[in-house]
């Protein structure tokens, strides 16, 4: 859990928004709705209304992490609930890409 004791989060961004660019010329976007540190994570999610993005209204989805200690590792458990059928697939591989980055990052390994 090293990793994640670095603080990433300002719990008193609950609330707040962010946007971030992971695809060229497409933005995804969302808020905070809850902040517990070193245990849990959760964010609404969406796309901008743009060219090539996916029909996923801003803040239409929620996003939630957990953080679980086992031993000397931590679970990381994510789930992203409310996507339309169509999208399910493209976004398990993203977030597959990027906790997979996560997991090098870490030392650790992702399961599917």
């Amino acid at each position: 859990m090293a990793l994640l004791d670095r603080p990433l989060a300002d719990v008193r961004l609950v609330g707040g928004r962010g946007r971030a660019r992971p695809a060229a010329r497409r933005h995804l976007c969302g808020e905070y709705v809850e902040l517990v540190p070193h245990e849990r994570i959760v964010f609404s999610f969406g796309w901008d209304p743009t060219e090539g993005a996916p029909a996923i209204a801003p803040c239409s989805t929620l996003v939630e992490i957990t953080l679980t200690p086992e031993g000397d590792d931590t679970i990381l458990a994510l789930r992203h609930t409310g996507l339309p059928i169509g999208v399910r697939d493209e976004h398990h591989g993203g977030w597959g890409h990027f906790l997979a980055i996560l997991a090098t990052a870490a030392g650790g390994a992702v399961d599917d």
